[in-house]
């Protein structure tokens, strides 16, 4: 089971992680300030360490081109950039794409491109179609570039698609010095070069799909080594010569993946292991000086020396000010400073900026604050950076935890920081995205931010979407702020399940047995259902405020039942058809589980359906099984020192501008959610229905069935891999016909009450 548990764990995760942004907000009363005050105390200021300067360099790509691979030559940097631009080509929309090579300065000047190559298409009598394009365009220390000059054969069938090409030695006049038919590299039908890059001998090392290839100065294949279904990735050259990078396998049998570092052993022309990642969530390698290599690990880089194993930092980069989710191609120059690709923030532009270690005397001196997550996206990076940019007393530092991940246990982070809070050593702020938020919360480790919001002059309950801001609520007190969400809920017509919110068991057994050949979720098995149930329901059966549950009822022998009728695998066989809506609008298929995020999705769903629909959520025997998903949940240390500085940090998100700047998910302000309804009815027309017609606009009539669904649902989905596993192991006793689910009901009672009680000590 513990290949399910884990897929489970993941598919709870990405129901939470989305996108947020914040900006700073004024500060809050008198009294709490004073308190504040009281509680720093004792408490010194600190530079934070592993500082870089960031200096933007003038010369960059334009609009609507994306860098690909930045290179360091002598005194010269090459950018080479994907370009994508609309045209209108005879009323019918198209794109002018390709590759281009520029030069620069290292102080950004004398920028200019060196040579580009357009992608074109041709149509074949057949109706196949050949693309022609460049890749990989990978300068060399002489001036010359090798670029690969792709050929994909696209035909009415998939048996007729295959990928060829030449690779090319090159001058920026378009000289060609050497060209390689990739038929010498690979018989593959599917070529692709995943990287390549030059060695100061001259030779030049490329990965495919099937090999690791090097090529000498002359153009001439040296050897090729077979991955032998393995996948090598982040191929550099250190200072002394040698080439390292990570070999990648997976086991399909336990479902499990591990990386390694490697090195090329030229005599055996063969690759060693070196050992394990240092770091399991390493991006890509550059080669250092000496024995080492740089590793990019999203919020940090490190120096690894790969002989004494030796791992030391050497870019924070939100202690730099740099939002590491748009940052790509670090490069390191010969001085030993780097040079990075920035995206701006809507994806549209780059520019180049160079990297180099801030002296101590320019880091000015704050009172550090810690936030702590696992995953933290760009906005909440945004945030962070524009708190510590405008802040001059204090500054909040990044505690990344997806460090301690491992590939036997990928969430071994949020275990990590769940003992670290558990054990009082938590830091001021954390994100609450798979931890348990009720163990912190009956154990006081958690501030009540509803405490907070009280004597806020600024802060005016009213103007949010009341039973959000108070769905963390936990005898009496509120641990947490909610800024945005999604719904997880089930839809079905309304004509099957009713007009209301919720629905019961009962109800669902009705519907099927009006429906014998029909089936409740298209294309489902017993563990997705179970994680259904998981996600929407188990709220019910559990009071983690009273450290009750409630398993051994009938209601709960009737979830069992249901979702045995589910079958251990999917058969998809011959007639699996997605998007058609078919099935839904036969009455073959009953219902459908829906992250519901935004507005607009109402008319979707209603479509897929053919008729009008209800949010029912998971059949539950009171209340509603629809629930609330975080797209970020913030929470305040009740041990820090700086609950008014964390406070203000928080209440950011509650702005009017971080409301308004919300993309994906509902924010809670009651005013923006109302703008962001107003856009949706008004939203000019885009798409076309399946019968070719203009899709009507969203009508009000279904506004107010998301409105009246966003008002109503009061529970949090959360996380609790111990109750999960309780239930999926005695529920898989069941299934399996090992008990009842009369006796496998009680026995999830017993287990899961004694845990509640074990948490109450």
């Amino acid at each position: 089971m513990k290949p399910k548990r884990t897929a489970a764990f993941l598919l709870l995760l990405l129901l939470t992680l989305l996108p947020l942004y914040a900006c700073t907000a004024e500060s809050g009363t008198d009294s709490i300030k004073e308190e504040n005050k009281n509680n720093m105390k004792g408490l010194k200021k600190a530079r934070p360490e592993h500082v870089y300067r960031v200096s933007y360099l003038e010369g960059r790509p334009g609009e609507g081109e994306y860098i690909s691979g930045i290179s360091a030559v002598g005194d010269k940097i090459y950018v080479a950039a994907y370009f994508s631009k609309p045209k209108e080509l005879d009323e019918e929309a198209a794109y002018d794409s390709g590759l281009s090579l520029y030069s620069l300065n290292l102080d950004g000047s004398d920028f200019k491109q060196l040579i580009s190559f357009a992608d074109s298409s041709t149509k074949n009598e057949d109706g196949s179609t050949l693309y022609r394009s460049a890749a990989k365009l990978t300068p060399c220390p002489d001036g010359s570039f090798w670029y690969f000059s792709q050929e994909t054969l696209s035909g009415p069938s998939q048996d007729s698609y295959k990928s060829s090409g030449r690779l090319i030695h090159a001058m920026p006049d378009g000289a060609e010095l050497n060209v390689i038919d990739t038929a010498e590299l690979s018989q593959s039908p599917y070529f692709y070069i995943s990287s390549m890059f030059p060695c100061p001998n001259g030779d030049l090392v490329l990965t495919t799909y099937d090999s690791v290839s090097v090529i000498d100065a002359e153009g001439a294949l040296k050897y090729s080594i077979p991955t032998n279904g393995a996948y090598y990735y982040g191929l550099t050259i250190t200072g002394s010569g040698e080439i390292v990078g990570i070999k990648s396998t997976y086991d399909m049998l336990s479902f499990t993946s591990s990386s390694i570092l490697v090195r090329l052993n030229e005599s055996s022309r063969a690759f060693e292991e070196i050992g394990a990642l240092p770091v399991l969530n390493t991006q890509y390698l550059i080669g250092g000086e000496g024995s080492t290599v740089i590793i990019n690990c999203g919020s940090s880089v490190y120096s690894y020396d790969i002989m004494s194993g030796k791992l030391s930092e050497l870019i924070n980069w939100i202690n730099s000010d740099m939002n590491y989710n748009r940052l790509s191609n670090l490069t390191m120059l010969q001085d030993g400073n780097f040079i990075v690709a920035e995206s701006s923030a809507d994806y549209k532009s780059v520019t180049l900026a160079l990297l180099s270690p801030k002296p101590e005397s320019e880091i000015a001196e704050k009172y550090i604050l810690t936030l702590a997550s696992v995953y933290m996206d760009s906005n909440l990076q945004d945030a962070l950076i524009s708190f510590n940019r405008q802040n001059e007393e204090f500054r909040i530092q990044y505690l990344d935890y997806s460090v301690y991940n491992t590939f036997e246990d990928p969430a071994a982070g949020y275990t990590r920081l769940s003992n670290d809070i558990m054990a009082g050593q938590a830091a001021d702020l954390f994100t609450l995205s798979g931890l348990p938020y009720g163990v912190f919360a009956a154990k006081g480790l958690l501030e009540d931010v509803a405490a907070l919001m009280a004597p806020d002059r600024g802060f005016d309950k009213s103007l949010y979407l009341e039973n959000i801001i108070n769905a963390p609520a936990f005898r009496g007190k509120i641990y947490s702020v909610i800024p945005s969400f999604s719904l997880m809920t089930i839809a079905g017509k309304s004509e099957n399940v009713g007009t209301g919110l919720s629905w019961t068991m009962e109800e669902l057994q009705t519907l099927m047995q009006k429906y014998p050949e029909a089936a409740a979720f298209l294309y489902s098995s017993r563990s997705t259902i179970l994680s259904y149930f998981n996600m929407m329901a188990l709220s019910s059966y559990i009071d983690e405020e009273a450290g009750t549950c409630s398993f051994n009822t009938p209601s709960f022998y009737k979830v069992l039942e249901f979702i045995k009728g589910f079958p251990e695998e999917v058969d998809y066989g011959n007639t699996y058809t997605i998007g058609t809506g078919r099935e839904y609008r036969d009455n073959k298929a009953l219902l459908c589980a829906i992250s519901l995020y935004g507005y607009s999705q109402i008319r979707d769903i209603i479509r897929l359906f053919g008729a009008d629909i209800s949010f029912v959520g998971f059949p539950v025997p009171e209340g509603l099984g629809t629930s609330i998903v975080p797209t970020l949940e913030l929470a305040i240390s009740s041990g820090s020192a700086f609950k008014a500085i964390c406070w203000d940090f928080v209440r950011s998100f509650l702005s009017e501008d971080y409301q308004s700047s919300i993309s994906y998910g509902f924010p809670v302000m009651k005013s923006v959610l109302d703008k962001m309804a107003r856009a949706a009815i008004n939203a000019a027309v885009s798409n076309v229905n399946p019968g070719g017609s203009a899709e009507e606009p969203v009508t009000q009539a279904q506004i107010d069935l998301v409105n009246k669904t966003l008002s109503s649902v009061s529970s949090v989905q959360r996380y609790n891999k111990e109750v999960f596993a309780i239930i999926e192991e005695e529920a898989g006793e069941y299934f399996d016909g090992a008990k009842t689910a009369e006796a496998a009901a009680e026995a999830i009672q017993g287990r899961v009450q004694d845990y509640l009680y074990g948490l109450s000590k």
